[in-house]
């Protein structure tokens, strides 16, 4: 659809602080995991939506929660009231090129952030394609990307100034 075709009501986003996610774990239980942007609980883990470099999952950085209640006037609309959108503002992480099967070479997938300029490094996300929290941990070894610069985004959303080279997913 058309951006023009959805409207947001009263022009309100609503932020919230936590998002749970249900999942099942590998025995076959029911599990959840508390997503909370700004801590260190805050990374995802979503299917690949573009599996041509051998990929199965993408992973991203919750900045924000938001939802709104959106209206929509396109085609096919049946009326015109408002219905609630939840939405995730997220970094996305890209996997290091020339990577291939880390299960066969077991080995850690390493990933790093794009630079925050380049154009799908943020987006927003449906809270439906997360399958759960990914646990994402810096890779000391090869130091910070900005050491000794502030970066370009403000501490209080992506803190680019304090990113890593590179990360490890852990299993």
């Amino acid at each position: 659809s058309h951006p023009n075709q959805v409207i947001i009501k009263d022009d309100r986003l609503y932020e919230h602080k936590l998002m749970a996610t249900n999942y099942t774990t590998y025995d076959v239980r029911r599990a959840h995991d508390i997503l909370w942007p700004g801590t260190s609980r805050n990374n995802i883990i979503m299917l690949a939506h573009d599996d041509t470099q051998g990929h199965k999952y993408d992973y991203a950085q919750i900045l924000k929660i938001y939802h709104a209640n959106v209206i929509y006037i396109g085609p096919g609309s049946q009326d015109y009231r408002s219905r609630c959108l939840d939405l995730l503002y997220v970094r996305h992480y890209k996997h290091l090129p020339g990577q291939a099967s880390h299960w066969q070479q077991c080995e850690l997938e390493r990933l790093h952030f794009p630079p925050i300029v380049q154009e799908d490094a943020f987006s927003f996300l449906d809270p439906e394609l997360v399958i759960r929290g990914a646990h994402i941990i810096p890779a000391f070894a090869h130091g910070l990307k900005h050491a000794g610069e502030p970066g370009l985004s403000a501490k209080e959303l992506a803190n680019d100034g304090a990113e890593w080279r590179q990360y490890y997913v852990s299993w």
